[in-house]
């Protein structure tokens, strides 16, 4: 589905710059020009309106920036405009028409390097006498809040899925953090066997050690685990302990903690054995945590949660730290 999804959308793209001929150019307030390729039946903007869109950037072949390729669509919630559309301005000069459009309608914007190079002729994307072309297509204009978060999350969690399988693709391939996971991998296998220890090896190389059972599902991408946790030495000296709500997926955690969180359901019961690569790695977080060093996360679940809980133990030290 996502690979259509981004096939179609670069032929919703090519198509709008082959139609160009029949459509005139106008121009926005800053002098760029662009045209519209309306759907003419789709529901228009508003003040207040949440706008769903996708968008692209190129100067001639080289593609500058595709939310396509990214796998996002882009959201706007449309106000009065602020901030002073000028040629160099892209963000304003696309606010500015997207409070002009309807659902379904494909913006096309042209603008000359040699006018952008005048204001940064630092930059490399590009040179003088050439077209930076922008083209965006405006998917959906949300009539509530509620109906434009809930499709935010679903995009997001799709994003974030496919992101953590080509992650774990790259990590794999990645010789120095595959040396450091083999190195530690002995280090906590051997800890488990010297204390009869059963633990689940995550495919990321994490140890899970379950040790009371939850109830319900594990969370979803955006969810809050209301979680109390431990940090831990291997020699079971704490360094670290509080309570702490983790969205999942975009808590700024390190990923083996983040990893761990999100594979117990309410109530459970955990200890996650992490190793360096996935945690602190060769930095590690002095004078706390060593350079290299595996830890250890006792992790009990408090709740699940669609929202951020409202009242929290802040805790000594964030595992992200």
């Amino acid at each position: 589905m996502k690979s259509s999804k981004i096939v179609l959308g670069i032929l919703a793209v090519a198509m709008s710059i082959a139609a160009c001929q029949s459509v005139d150019f106008k121009k926005t307030s800053s002098g760029i020009p662009y045209k519209v390729f309306s759907s003419k039946k789709g529901d228009s903007v508003r003040q207040g309106s949440i706008v769903k869109y996708w968008v692209m950037q190129k100067v001639k072949d080289s593609v500058i920036y595709s939310s396509y390729k990214n796998r996002r669509a882009e959201y706007f919630q449309a106000q009065p405009v602020t901030e002073k559309a000028s040629y160099t301005n892209i963000r304003a000069t696309v606010e500015e028409l997207i409070l002009k459009s309807k659902a379904g309608d494909s913006l096309y914007l042209v603008q000359a390097t040699d006018s952008l190079l005048k204001e940064n002729p630092q930059q490399t994307l590009f040179k003088k006498g050439e077209q930076l072309i922008t083209t965006i297509k405006i998917e959906k204009v949300y009539k509530t809040d509620e109906e434009a978060n809930a499709d935010y999350l679903k995009e997001q969690a799709a994003g974030y899925q496919e992101n953590k399988k080509e992650g774990l693709a790259s990590f794999k391939k990645d010789s120095a953090a595959q040396v450091s996971i083999q190195k530690d991998d002995k280090i906590i296998s051997d800890y488990l066997a010297a204390h009869n220890i059963k633990a689940e090896k995550s495919e990321w190389g994490i140890y899970i050690e379950r040790l009371a059972p939850g109830q319900g599902p594990k969370p979803n991408f955006g969810q809050y685990s209301n979680v109390h946790y431990v940090g831990k030495h291997l020699s079971g000296e704490s360094f670290d302990q509080g309570t702490m709500p983790v969205q999942i997926g975009v808590s700024q955690v390190v990923f083996g903690f983040m990893e761990g969180v999100s594979q117990l359901s309410k109530g459970e019961k955990a200890r996650v054995y992490i190793p360096s690569a996935l945690g602190y790695g060769s930095q590690g977080s002095p004078p706390k945590i060593q350079p290299d060093e595996v830890l250890v996360f006792e992790l009990e679940v408090l709740d699940i949660s669609d929202k951020e809980p409202t009242s929290q133990q802040q805790p000594v030290q964030q595992p992200n730290k």
